[in-house]
């Protein structure tokens, strides 16, 4: 045994002099593979690999006996990536802050317990990765000049025993990735707003219970993951499991509206902080003062819901619809009703994108007999009486003078002779509206067509094409029935009905005469399971509405 252990050794001596002697830079040795230099690590040899100071990449991977490093790594001053996995390793030699070209280390899925201060001096280090170790807020200094590791973008501390971020972390200026699942991290410190650079935070499975103010001035973060963290407020604990981690926009602005603010005071104008959603106010007083004087919008749970009960066949068509009612709105002042036919225009051919994503229809609540029911039919079994028109006609009547109005409006030229120029005008303004309508022909199938009804039967909606001149809305309305479907998503249909409320309160057509807002819940249920499909506004909806101030029911 002695004889074969000493062969052993001078063999695996002449292998890494041999690669020293070849200037060699690249070297990865595992376990089981049963090379001279795996047999090396195995036999505690590990120094003769240090010995091949030519090295710019070196792995050691899958060797429970490799329990610590001797101070002769420090001898690779060309390494630049050190990949030490799957050991036994308790703790890295000073040695280690010596490697200045090393870029990335990796010391994953071993038994470190400590990390020494030299390491923090390492400044082209761009990637660390300590997961799974036995690491805890001990093993970290707390005292480091702020200039520490000026190049970590990307830090892996999965899987310790943390209870607080390190904090080397915050002092990481340039750091883009932050990996810390599976610790038990309680907070998060208000440094946090230091790393501008920050584009993903993972953070699942913790004890994180608030989140900082600061945490909303992390402007750059694309992705953002609490899950399964026990965080206090309700709200925000819905908002992080629902989205995931790829809509932190909408966490973030949440967080600016309802985290405690800093105590110090902001000079306009300097700041990069993220404007929330909610009020200045102080919670408790009675008389609350909005010192940002934000457009109030208030959302209403009514003591009895309006509802849409949805068939079965129009979820295939057209899937997606939600509902709100607006109240106590003055169309009749401040020229409101024409702001509210052009926003609704703008909606269109903007968000709606002409239609193809979704629909916008308004009704006057007045003239509505709840409930509703959204089902589909061919064009030939539906009639109603379209926006313009004063009598009803078969939908297919209505889809052949569209069809007709393509070719109608090529053709040029005014009416001579005694014809009365007001008639003319009229017929020309129908002919208008019926070519423009023309154009989403593409989007329907007149054999199966989704419609809106009133419980009289009356067609109210027909999207994506026109709404009912029954219902249609006055400059004396005062309650208003907004409806948005889409054939996309739920998503594409929340979003523009966000942007339509928003803009209504921003503009003030939505407002009553005391100068607020009032959106009441509307639910839209599956007819036959009486199952609920949407309720609208909910908790996570007008979230991005940072410009207005939004108070909602308990």
């Amino acid at each position: 045994m002695q004889a074969c252990s000493r062969t052993t050794c001078i063999m695996s001596t002449s292998i890494f002099n041999e690669a020293a002697a070849k200037s060699k830079r690249e070297l990865v040795i595992k376990k089981g593979t049963k090379s001279p230099e795996a047999l090396a690590v195995e036999n505690g040899e590990v120094d003769l690999v240090f010995c091949v100071s030519t090295l710019n990449h070196l792995v050691i991977s899958g060797f429970p006996e490799l329990t610590h490093l001797s101070p002769k790594i420090g001898q690779l001053q060309q390494l630049f990536q050190l990949v030490l996995t799957d050991g036994a390793i308790t703790n890295l030699p000073t040695e280690i802050g010596s490697l200045a070209k090393l870029k990335l280390l990796d010391v994953s899925r071993n038994k470190l317990d400590s990390v020494p201060v030299s390491l923090y001096s390492l400044g082209n280090l761009h990637t660390l990765i300590l997961r799974h170790n036995c690491l805890s807020d001990g093993s970290f200094p707390s005292d480091l000049p702020t200039d520490c590791l000026p190049s970590l973008h990307h830090l892996d501390i999965v899987g310790n025993c943390l209870t607080s971020l390190p904090n080397f972390v915050y002092h990481s200026k340039g750091l883009q990735e932050l990996l810390a699942l599976d610790n038990n991290i309680a907070s998060l410190e208000p440094a946090i707003s230091d790393l501008s650079n920050l584009k993903q935070i993972d953070m699942k499975r913790n004890k994180l219970t608030l989140l900082p103010f600061e945490l909303s001035l992390c402007l750059k973060l694309k992705s953002l993951d609490l899950v399964d963290n026990p965080i206090s407020d309700r709200r925000l604990l819905k908002l992080v499991t629902q989205l995931g981690p790829v809509k932190p926009k909408t966490v973030l602005d949440y967080v600016a509206s309802h985290s405690p603010k800093p105590s110090s005071p902001e000079k306009k104008g300097k700041s990069k902080r993220r404007t929330g959603g909610a009020s200045n106010a102080v919670e408790g007083d009675d008389d609350v003062e909005f010192s940002d004087n934000k457009p109030r919008l208030v959302v209403v749970r009514p003591a009895e819901y309006a509802e849409v009960l949805v068939r079965p066949e129009a979820r295939r068509i057209r899937p997606f619809l939600i509902c709100a009612i607006v109240r106590g709105v003055n169309l009749a002042s401040n020229n409101n009703f024409k702001k509210f036919i052009n926003l609704q225009t703008k909606l269109h051919d903007g968000v709606c994108k002409r239609r193809r994503a979704a629909t916008v229809a308004t009704h006057d609540l007045a003239k509505l007999a709840l409930p509703l029911s959204y089902s589909a039919h061919s064009a030939g079994g539906m009639k109603m009486t379209p926006l313009g028109d004063t009598t009803p006609i078969s939908i297919r009547e209505f889809l052949s003078g569209l069809e007709a109005s393509k070719t109608d409006k090529r053709g040029g030229g005014g009416k001579k002779g005694g014809k009365k120029v007001a008639a003319a005008s009229a017929d020309k303004e129908i002919d208008a509206t019926k070519a423009a309508l023309s154009k989403y022909l593409q989007f329907v199938d007149p054999q199966e067509m989704v419609c809106l009804r009133d419980n009289r039967g009356i067609v109210i909606s027909l999207p994506p094409l026109t709404n009912s001149e029954d219902t249609k809305i006055e400059c004396t309305s005062t309650d208003i029935w907004l409806e948005v479907t889409s054939s996309l998503n739920l998503a594409t249909c929340k979003a523009v009905m966000d942007a339509l409320v928003c803009e209504m309160c921003k503009c003030g057509v939505g407002v009553s005469s005391d100068g607020v807002m009032r959106v009441e819940q509307v639910k839209v249920i599956e007819d036959d399971t009486r199952q609920l499909l949407v309720l609208y506004p909910s908790r996570t909806d007008l979230l991005d509405c940072s410009s207005i101030s939004i108070e909602r029911p308990d």
